[in-house]
């Protein structure tokens, strides 16, 4: 039996990596005072279908329950979480949610993109502020860079509320389709792409100074610029400008990383209203590595309450293909691990005892469970990664002791049992 398209097995070594991601998360949303939730699999499809727009309705993975009720495997977490919120009207705010889970979408699988995925998710709800949104994007960065990726990516910043303000001003019939269409900007030619533009603004002339502009980096100062030398363009926009501005500039003290203002960054999903960013490879290689931004409007679908929000959400396929790129998939765990050896006709309760002293400890132990030539034992340890082997064989209990093999010296020697617990824990404090 094959596996489905678009799904993954994930051997040991390649999870191993992947829940050294997950503790660096941990570590990284709990240094900024975030608390960790969980949620259903599924939900029911209307609550996509509410908010989050037909594109992502129709990439779900739906189906009808046996009450003939529209289902699905969950393809985002930002509905699903505001929900959890909503349902509850005691908790004090400001609240600091993240969760990694498993999400699922029907697209075409290729590079960077699965249609089962884990994904990191981070939200705070209730301020309404550049300091809210300075932290969730400073949270993404102290991730990205925690895991190997230290300035070998490049955050672009932009402001939904900020572009529709500069679209409408500059004409544009559809404001939502201009967004869909500036979305897939680098997934189309340049020509194609201008022509989709001038399409929706009836002017050719504005199309192209609007294009020669989205997707090129600028500086907070640049941009400041920018709408003072366009005051048509960015016309009633003075505040939401500045803010964009001073977000960029506090994310700077967070990370040694590139953070930019791009106005082609908009995101596809039609909830977001304020900030909105994403990472990319410093070279431009991969799709964005991880995208978020503010939704003040979600909440008040589900409740009738306005709750400010921003949040951010990572896929771990794309940074799989940035960690590869740079070096950084590959396993760093310590070698602690101790193997104890059964050689011929030995006490299989003594050996018992000693792998129970190693684990009591907190030291990984495994055993030997075929009764192999003790060479093969040693060779399965040392491809196990193991530090250590066990041996305990009629000579070492004549003496209640053990020998203790260095896998990777090859040096032996000999430990009395009564001493063992303090060898094991010398032996691996700093291995």
């Amino acid at each position: 039996m094959e596996r489905v398209r678009g799904f993954r097995d994930i051997y040991p070594e390649d999870m191993e990596i992947r829940e050294k991601i997950f503790r660096e998360s941990d570590t990284c949303s709990r240094l900024f005072g975030f608390r960790k939730i969980d949620f259903p699999s599924v939900e029911f499809l209307d609550l996509y279908r509410m908010k989050s727009g037909d594109e992502l309705v129709q990439q779900t993975f739906s189906f009808r329950d046996r009450n003939q009720r529209e289902i699905t495997l969950i393809p985002e977490a930002t509905p699903t979480v505001v929900r959890m919120l909503t349902a509850r009207k005691d908790l004090p705010r400001p609240v600091r949610w993240y969760s990694f889970q498993k999400f699922w979408r029907y697209e075409e699988p290729q590079a960077g993109r699965m249609r089962e995925f884990y994904q990191y998710n981070a939200d705070i709800f209730g301020p309404d502020s550049m300091e809210a949104d300075s932290e969730i994007i400073m949270l993404s960065m102290r991730i990205l860079d925690s895991i190997g990726l230290k300035k070998r990516y490049q955050i672009r910043v932009n402001n939904r509320e900020m572009m529709q303000a500069l679209l409408e001003n500059l004409g544009f019939r559809d404001v939502q389709k201009a967004f869909q269409a500036i979305d897939r900007m680098r997934k189309l030619p340049a020509d194609q792409f201008l022509d989709e533009i001038s399409s929706l603004i009836g002017s050719r002339k504005d199309s192209t100074e609007l294009v020669e502009l989205l997707g090129k980096p600028m500086t907070a100062a640049d941009l400041r610029s920018l709408a003072s030398g366009r005051k048509e363009w960015f016309s009633g926009m003075d505040d939401v400008v500045e803010r964009t501005a001073r977000t960029v500039e506090l994310c700077s003290s967070g990370s040694p990383s590139e953070i930019v203002i791009d106005l082609s960054i908009v995101r596809g999903l039609s909830y977001y209203t304020g900030i909105v960013f994403e990472a990319f490879d410093a070279d431009g290689e991969f799709r964005s590595i991880l995208g978020g931004g503010r939704y003040n409007g979600l909440a008040s679908t589900f409740s009738g309450e306005s709750i400010p929000a921003v949040g951010v959400g990572m896929g771990d396929a794309v940074l799989e293909l940035m960690m590869r790129k740079y070096g950084c998939w590959k396993t760093d765990i310590t070698k602690k691990s101790v193997y104890v050896c059964r050689p011929p006709n030995s006490d299989t309760s003594v050996l018992a005892g000693i792998a129970a002293t190693v684990r009591n400890l907190g030291i990984a132990c495994m055993t030997d469970l075929s009764s192999r030539s003790l060479s093969a034992q040693f060779k399965d340890a040392a491809r196990s990664g193991c530090a250590y082997a066990i041996i305990c064989g009629d000579a070492e209990r004549e003496k209640e002791s053990v020998t203790i093999k260095n896998l990777e010296s090859g040096k032996q020697e000999l430990v009395r049992l009564d001493s063992l617990e303090k060898f094991l824990v010398e032996a691996t404090a700093d291995s």
